[in-house]
């Protein structure tokens, strides 16, 4: 079966023909193609898209269960807000000056192929790329990444690029440098050889100006289990070192005397951990995919992940500027669980800021929505639950049942 075409005449409707059509392809084993939905036949149109989408490919995988939690529904929705925006492609012009921009990641690959046009002198994009690394790609060093990510980009655009001159722009500053070397590993050797079929010039530029292609970025998020006080950082990676350099409320408050993480390499590495007893503090990881046992953290997730995107569809690049009015924001807001702020409970007073509706709006609309879905959870569990422990008793009676005693008829 190729494709399927669901007609309705109201989006209700539509979700219910959808949901009837999932449950008749479960019911008899028909599976849908991963390479062929929806987002993923647009990915040329997502920037980084392969690093969007991991959360939901990583549920492909043989032998994982399908766990739909905080990571995958962000993925989802980051995905359907992407798919919504007007497409900026150009058309590819074979005379105008041409770029390939490229990042890298243990998580993904991810290029752009740009054009210099005559009419405003300004680059536009014409071709994204992403895809996700296998495990063996996750080993290789963070060099060797970036390497891998620009033969793959030169796969991916030959036939735009292939015996024209164009530019490889790239944040990988030792990359110029050790391809004049005359003695290089297997690995790199065999990737620089792909590279002489090609008319390049490679230029390096920091990572803050690689924006448009690096959509790697990640928000580290601390919080006092007692107060609820939040801190939000905006990170370039999640190494280690960058993690361990956030030394913001140590500075005012020291060192916790508790931590608790989940288990992300960050977290489980022999240099975090080496950090944690020189700092005296002890480090606890919680339960391999049981993320409510840090709930709360995944709790504030829920909120900031949807409320920033929202707040930055003007400027998707520029979501970290609105982190900290977004904190503070979080920290002003009335909670139930301890009866006053987060602000209040740690300094003893209220803040003194002006209320940005706007943010708050966009969170009580969050809230709502977790509500609700909350609801429906809960009645869906209730009705499970129902239908069990009627099957039960009806297993129970049952048993005690006698079979009806025939009588003989005599005539």
């Amino acid at each position: 079966m190729d494709d399927i075409v669901i007609l309705a005449k109201d989006e209700s409707e539509a979700i219910e023909r959808l949901k009837k059509v999932l449950q008749v392809s479960s019911d008899y084993g028909l599976e849908i193609n991963f390479d062929k939905c929806l987002t993923g036949y647009f990915r040329k149109f997502i920037p980084a898209y392969s690093v969007i989408a991991k959360p939901l490919s990583d549920l492909l995988r043989k032998d994982t269960p399908f766990n739909f939690d905080v990571k995958q529904k962000a993925s989802f929705d980051e995905l359907k807000r992407l798919l919504c925006q007007k497409p900026v492609l150009g058309i590819y012009r074979q005379n105008c000056e041409t770029e390939i921009h490229t990042d890298a990641s243990i998580d993904g690959l991810a290029a752009v192929l740009l054009q210099r046009f005559p009419d405003d002198n300004s680059l536009h994009p014409i071709y994204y790329m992403s895809r996700k690394t296998s495990e063996t790609e996750r080993k290789y060093t963070s060099y060797e990444l970036e390497v891998l990510a620009i033969i793959e980009a030169l796969k991916k655009f030959k036939v735009y690029i292939l015996g024209m001159p164009f530019k490889i722009i790239t944040d990988c500053n030792a990359f110029t440098k050790t391809m004049s070397k005359k003695d290089l590993n297997t690995r790199i050797a065999r990737w620089a050889l792909n590279l002489q079929d090609y008319d390049y010039t490679i230029l390096h530029r920091t990572g803050s100006q690689m924006a448009h292609v690096d959509a790697l970025s990640r928000i580290q998020l601390s919080l006092t289990l007692f107060t609820k006080f939040v801190w939000l950082y905006p990170t370039k990676t999640t190494s280690t070192s960058e993690v361990i350099k956030i030394r913001h409320s140590k500075t005012t408050f020291g060192n916790p005397r508790f931590l608790i993480t989940d288990r992300g390499t960050t977290f489980t590495s022999d240099e975090f951990h080496t950090y944690c007893s020189e700092q005296k503090i002890t480090l606890h990881h919680i339960t391999t995919g049981l993320p409510r046992a840090n709930g709360q953290v995944e709790r504030i997730n829920r909120t900031i992940i949807p409320v920033l995107s929202k707040m930055s569809e003007d400027d998707p690049t520029k979501w970290f500027k609105h982190v900290p009015s977004l904190q503070e924001v979080l920290n002003s807001t009335f909670q139930r669980s301890i009866n006053t702020t987060p602000f209040e409970l740690l300094f003893g007073t209220q803040i003194n800021n002006k209320t940005d509706l706007r943010i708050q709006q966009l969170i009580d609309e969050q809230l709502q929505l977790e509500f609700n879905e909350n609801r429906e959870l809960l009645r869906k569990a209730a009705k499970t639950q129902i239908l069990k422990v009627q099957n039960e008793n009806k297993k129970s009676y049952n048993l005690r049942r006698k079979s009806p005693y025939l009588y003989s008829v005599r005539t």
